[in-house]
Parts: C-alpha cells; sequence; structure tokens
C-alpha cells in the first residue's frame, strides 16, 4: 500500500513538471519573415506589410477621389464622432470610427486611401493597378485623355486656372487668371492643346474664325460691321404729313 502511494505521487510530481516547461509562440507561416511574433501566436507585420501572416503588401496611399470619412486627417483636432474601434494601423493612419455623424466637418471628404479608392493593391508586390483613367503610384491623380494625342500638355486644374486664358485660340496672353487651391488642385488633370488643336484629348484641329478665312480670331468671334447712311429729303413729303407718319 505505501509503495502505491509512492509511485502515485512520483506520478503527479513528474505531471506538474511537465506542466511547468516553458512554450514558445508558433506564429502563422512565422510571420513570413516580415514581422515578429507577438504573444497569443499573433504577428506584429513590419512597416509595409500586413495580414494574419505578414506575408501581404502595404500599396502606396493618396487623397481619396470618394471616400467615407475616417478620422480627423487634417488633425485640427474637431470631430463629429466617438468611439475608437481602431488605432495604430497602416490600414487607416487617421484612426477608425465606430459610427459616423451626419453631420460631417467641412474639407474632411478625402481622407488618405491605399491607392485613393481608385485602383486595386497587388499585394505580392505592393503596387497600385489604378482604375481607367487614374495613374500614379497610388492613383492618386486623373490620366489625361489619350495623353492629349501628342498635341498638348497634360496639367492640373490648378495650372489650367492660372493660364485658362491661353487655352484660348490665338490669345497668348493669360488674362484674369483664376486661382485653384481645393483639395483635387493636384489631382484633377486635363489637356492643354496645341495652337490649332483643340478637344478633350487635342485630338481635334482648329478651322480658322473672322471676318475672312486668313484672319484668326483671338478668342472672341469678330463680326463684319456695315455702316448705312439715310437722307430724307423733307421736301419729297406733303405738308399735312411727317416721315414717321408714312
Amino acid at each position: 500500500m505505501g509503495g502505491r502511494r509512492k509511485m502515485l505521487v512520483a506520478l503527479m510530481l513528474a505531471t506538474v513538471a511537465l506542466l511547468s516547461v516553458p512554450t514558445s509562440a508558433e506564429c502563422p507561416n512565422a510571420c513570413s519573415g516580415n514581422g515578429a511574433c507577438m504573444a497569443k501566436d499573433m504577428c506584429n507585420c513590419y512597416k509595409n506589410y500586413e495580414g494574419n501572416d505578414c506575408l501581404d503588401r502595404t500599396c502606396q496611399f493618396g487623397y481619396a477621389h470618394a471616400d467615407t470619412p475616417k478620422g480627423d486627417i487634417d488633425y485640427d483636432q474637431v470631430r463629429t464622432t466617438v468611439g475608437w474601434i481602431l488605432k495604430d494601423s497602416q490600414q487607416f493612419p487617421a484612426e477608425t470610427y465606430e459610427y459616423f455623424s451626419p453631420d460631417a466637418i467641412a474639407s474632411e471628404a478625402h481622407f488618405y486611401m491605399e491607392c485613393s479608392n481608385k485602383g486595386l493593391c497587388d499585394r505580392t508586390l505592393g503596387t497600385c493597378v489604378c482604375f481607367d483613367g487614374y495613374e500614379g503610384v497610388a492613383c492618386q491623380r486623373a490620366a489625361c485623355p489619350n495623353k492629349c494625342s501628342g498635341r498638348g500638355t497634360c496639367e492640373s486644374i490648378s495650372e489650367l486656372g492660372l493660364k485658362a486664358p491661353g487655352t484660348l485660340v490665338g490669345n497668348p496672353d493669360n488674362v484674369s487668371p483664376v486661382t485653384y487651391d481645393l483639395w483635387d488642385s493636384k489631382v484633377t488633370y486635363g489637356c492643354r492643346c496645341d495652337p490649332w488643336y483643340h478637344g478633350a484629348d487635342c485630338s481635334l484641329r482648329s478651322c480658322k474664325v473672322g471676318v475672312d478665312p486668313m484672319f484668326l480670331s483671338v478668342g472672341t468671334a469678330t463680326f463684319e460691321v456695315f455702316v448705312l447712311h439715310v437722307w430724307l429729303d423733307a421736301t419729297a413729303f406733303p405738308t399735312t404729313q411727317t416721315p414717321s407718319q408714312l
């Protein structure tokens, strides 16, 4: 009986010893070599990597062409929402709230988003595949149609505004420039056509206009003017009537 009790005690001690052996965490795919394995088998990915095993690449960010507000992007500390649900994330560097107020702060509708919300991220290469009509490493700007057909320059709406009258046929001067500095001043692009070309992609030839085919207007219509002189002889009318009564 005593021997059996000793064996039972020894077995219990052995079990306790086994349970006290330290164990190490094992993260999925060893974090793919792109992160550190942390507590609870969770990967803490290095910069520009994401995913459960840090295998996916993070693409470039840019101002979203269209988006739902997800934080205080201009850091003016003015917020209309409460309840944080995500912080310190590469995917949402401006944090993410739990809900949004319908009374959103003005000028905060275009936040930093991956591929500017106008492309898809290639997680293998970490590059943006832009939708048609957009270009740039983060799809952050609109592409000029047909590359302006090789007959013009692709410029931002800010540049076009400062030199807008120069786009008129025959007018080389900048008259009354327009300063445009809204959120898309460096995002929206268009073609400034070379002389004798026009159209959204500068693919159309411009015809001469004016009083004769060899005259080129400077941006405004030129009309031919006729001067008509009329003489009335009062002696030709009866004395009882005037020209206004005829």
